[in-house]
C-alpha cells in the first residue's frame, strides 16, 4: 500500500488478475472503461500483488488518480461531466460496535441533506451479502439441504454395512465374551463404543487433514462464486468432523450392535464344532 501512496498510478493486483493478464511486477497496463465507465481509461503500473487467498479477484489503485480521471474526461469533452462524476464512490464499509450504533449512524447518514443526490443507502453486511448472493440462493439451498444430507446418509450406510460385516465375522468372539460373563447390554455398548471411537477419530483425522491440505497446502479451494474466489476450511471443522463422524457411527452401529447382543452361544459353538 505504501507503493500505491507514493505512485499515483500504481496498482496492486490479485493473483487471478496477474495470471489472466500474464503480467509481472513493474509492468504497465491500460485499463479501459466499459459500460457505465466508458471513457474512463487508466494507465497503471503494477507495484504489488496480494497474497493468495481471499483477494485473488481484487485490485487496488489510488483514489486520487481515479477521481482525476473524471476531471480529464470533462476537459476532453468541452466541460461536460461524466455521468458517474457525482457517484464515483460505490460502497463504503463502516465497523460499528453494535446494532444500535448502526441504526443511529444509518439514520444520520440517510437523513443528511448532503447525501441525497445520489441517495445513500445504509444496510448491514448480512443484508448486503444476502442481496448480492440472491442469484445463488438455489445453489446454496441445494448444497445445504440436498447434498449435505445425501453425503451424511451415504456415510451412515457405509458405516452400518462395515460394522454389520465386522459383527458377523466376530460372532465367535462375541460368544466367548458371553461365556466370560458379559451381558447382552455390555456387548451392545461395546460394539457401539468401538464404532463411536472409530467414527469420531476418523472424522477428526479427516477434518484435520483437509484443514492442513487445503488451507496450508493448496491455499484454499479455487471455486469462483460471486466475489468469492477461494474458500478456506474454517477452524470449526476440527470439531465438525468428530461430531459428524461420531453421529454417523452412532446411528449406523445401532442395528449391528442390537444383533450382536443376541448372539446365541450354543449355535455359535455348534457351528464351530
Amino acid at each position: 500500500m505504501d507503493e500505491v501512496e507514493r505512485n499515483p498510478q500504481g496498482v496492486i493486483l490479485g493473483r487471478n488478475h496477474l495470471r489472466n493478464l500474464n503480467k509481472n511486477l513493474g509492468e504497465r497496463i491500460k485499463l479501459y472503461g466499459l459500460g457505465d465507465f466508458k471513457g474512463l481509461d487508466l494507465e497503471l503500473e503494477i507495484v504489488g500483488a496480494f497474497p493468495a487467498g481471499r483477494y485473488d479477484t481484487l485490485a487496488v489503485f489510488h483514489r486520487d488518480y481515479y477521481n482525476n480521471t473524471f476531471d480529464a474526461y470533462a476537459r476532453d469533452h468541452n466541460g461536460r461531466q461524466h455521468h458517474l462524476a457525482g457517484r464515483s464512490l460505490s460502497i463504503v464499509w463502516l465497523k460499528v460496535a453494535d446494532l444500535e450504533s448502526f441504526r443511529r449512524i444509518a439514520w444520520q447518514i440517510e437523513s443528511s441533506p448532503y447525501y441525497t443526490a445520489p441517495a445513500v443507502k445504509c444496510e448491514t453486511a448480512a443484508s448486503g451479502f444476502t442481496s448480492f448472493l440472491e442469484g445463488f440462493r438455489d445453489l446454496v439451498w441445494g448444497m445445504r439441504w440436498l447434498l449435505a444430507p445425501a453425503c451424511m446418509f451415504t456415510v451412515l450406510l457405509v458405516i452400518a454395512n462395515a460394522i454389520n460385516i465386522s459383527v458377523r465375522e466376530r460372532r465367535l468372539e462375541l460368544a466367548v465374551l458371553k461365556v466370560l460373563g458379559f451381558r447382552p447390554l455390555h456387548i451392545f455398548f461395546l460394539v457401539v463404543g468401538e464404532s463411536l471411537l472409530l467414527g469420531a477419530g476418523s472424522g477428526f483425522a479427516s477434518a484435520a487433514g483437509s484443514y492442513l491440505l487445503i488451507n496450508w497446502g493448496m491455499e484454499g479451494i479455487s471455486f469462483p462464486l460471486a466475489f468469492f474466489d477461494r474458500f478456506m476450511i474454517p477452524l470449526d471443522a476440527l470439531w465438525w468432523g468428530p461430531a459428524v463422524g461420531g453421529l454417523a457411527a452412532l446411528l449406523g452401529s445401532f442395528l449391528p450392535a442390537w444383533s450382536a447382543q443376541k448372539v446365541k452361544v450354543a449355535e455359535v459353538f455348534a457351528k464351530v464344532a
